[in-house]
């Protein structure tokens, strides 16, 4: 998995973090939750580490994919 900001390529990271970028690409216009994503990424039956590790893949995801200055995005009430 690829991504551009302009001209210069975005540091996505290793192929499970990317994994988690592309499950959701290749399933448009359906929700993918947090429960789905280890499953798509490491087959049936992740182990609970899976779990473990997702919120990281998650925030080095935005922080790499988030516009420089857009700043951190809103929270939900």
């Amino acid at each position: 998995m690829r991504a551009w900001r302009g001209g210069t390529p975005l540091p996505l990271g290793p192929v499970r973090r990317q994994a988690v970028l592309a499950a959701p690409a290749l399933r448009p216009g359906f929700l993918v939750s947090h429960e789905q994503l280890p499953d798509g990424i490491r087959g049936a039956g992740p182990p609970n580490s899976g779990r473990k590790v997702l919120p990281s893949y998650v925030c080095a995801l935005r922080q790499a994919l988030d516009a420089e200055s857009a700043g951190p995005a809103p929270r939900s009430p």
